[in-house]
């Protein structure tokens, strides 16, 4: 039951990102790579899970990346039921914190490119500097009330953060293992298609394609431990 509540939580968020911002079709298409996908499932999936029994962090990813696609057309509604679903959004957040907090390293990472995905995006309503900020505060009042009571007393255990044995790998340890093929190595027919959405997606001008455009490629190096 681990094993299929896992499963079904990353398909349905693909899903229901790429539906919220594409297209059913869209959605269909994306679930069905992100079930066969080798490195999530074959490999690195399977011996998470099943072996290591490690699964809260994919149900961590799975409502960061949730919160992720429903947050720019929260920010874009405003004052039209806008507090309400950014605040949501913001909940939505908390809980995925409250499985791992690997969603709240995820949402550091995003910070940055999704800021600049909204102020290069055309937004249903025009979206100024403080309002903007306003917005996002939302969002992170959103996800503190629903974690803070849990979040908070595990970063003040200072000692449980210090023998943590599996901390980020550094720029450089990156770096080094990408030109030597050791990660992101993957089918071609995986890579083609992971190439051609970035490209598809470039093209469009809504702000959650463009935040994914920023994000994927720049979330190997945010999430390393110098970015962090």
């Amino acid at each position: 039951w681990t094993l299929f509540a896992t499963w079904l939580a990353a398909l349905l968020s693909v899903f229901l990102a790429a539906r919220m911002h594409l297209s059913r079709a869209a959605g269909v298409a994306a679930a069905l790579f992100a079930l066969f996908d080798p490195g999530g499932w074959w490999v690195g999936g399977h011996q998470f899970v099943m072996k290591n029994g490690i699964w809260l962090p994919t149900i961590a990813g799975a409502l960061t990346l949730v919160a992720l696609a429903l947050a720019p057309r929260a920010v874009a509604r405003g004052r039209v039921g806008g507090r309400t679903g950014l605040a949501m959004t913001g909940a939505l957040l908390g809980v995925g914190i409250l499985f791992h907090p690997l969603a709240l390293q995820l949402a550091i990472a995003a910070f940055i490119p999704f800021v600049i995905a909204l102020l290069t995006s055309p937004l249903d309503l025009p979206l100024s500097k403080g309002n903007g900020i306003l917005r996002l505060a939302w969002i992170v009042c959103g996800a503190a009330a629903t974690s803070a009571f849990w979040l908070i007393p595990l970063i003040r255990a200072r000692r449980f953060n210090a023998d943590f044995p599996f901390w980020p790998p550094s720029a450089a340890e990156i770096w080094a293992q990408l030109l030597d093929g050791k990660i992101l190595h993957q089918p071609a027919i995986w890579l083609g298609v992971t190439l051609c959405g970035l490209f598809l997606l470039a093209a469009r001008s809504d702000a959650f394609s463009r935040f994914i455009v920023l994000f994927v490629p720049a979330a190997i190096f945010l999430t390393t431990s110098d970015a962090l």
